[in-house]
């Protein structure tokens, strides 16, 4: 992220505000590129600080959705299982897509939570499928590159397991393209 010094009365910290907001855009567009500080940038920045700010009080006050996605057996049409994908309805902006959100979660940190929220909640639904309907049935849940390098993603999927009583190998954990896209 590049910043240049226009000749205004502008504090060092500022400069180097700026800086970093164009750093963080050039991430955005897929790193390795240099970006430069342009005032329309700063506004994104504010935009997308807000977005982090509503996320995660919408994680504390669980308005997190899990929604369902079947995945149909091809040999008989059944039901096989489901995955879980996470649904932000926000309650001024409506439904933010996850590729609104995902990212930001991700640059901040909140997708370890985030990825938690989804895991525990999938495993206690799919506990609730399996004590209901004889069958076995699986769910899916994505897994992010931050989670999977995470020392303690075993732990935690083993404290999840432990609140939810699903027959062993229900609970499936995939990971994401980004992820292998990332460092194949």
């Amino acid at each position: 992220g590049i910043a240049m010094f226009d000749g205004t009365a502008r504090k060092d910290e500022e400069i180097l505000k700026d800086a970093e907001v164009a750093l963080y855009h050039a991430k955005k567009l897929g790193g390795d590129r240099i970006e430069a500080f342009r005032p329309s940038l700063r506004q994104q920045q504010q935009d997308l600080t807000a977005v982090e700010a509503e996320l995660r009080r919408a994680l504390e006050r669980e308005e997190i959705a899990i929604v369902y996605q079947p995945i149909i057996r091809l040999a008989d049409g059944a039901v096989a299982g489901f995955e879980a994908l996470a649904r932000w309805d926000h309650p001024k902006r409506g439904r933010i897509p996850p590729a609104e959100f995902i990212p930001v979660a991700e640059r901040s940190g909140l997708i370890i939570p985030l990825g938690l929220y989804v895991l525990e909640r999938a495993a206690k639904q799919l506990q609730r499928w399996q004590e209901a309907v004889d069958a076995d049935i699986f769910c899916s849940v994505n897994v992010s590159s931050p989670q999977i390098l995470r020392h303690d993603l075993i732990n935690d999927v083993k404290a999840v397991l432990t609140r939810a009583s699903v027959t062993p190998g229900s609970l499936k954990i995939e990971v994401t393209e980004t992820l292998v896209m990332e460092n194949p």
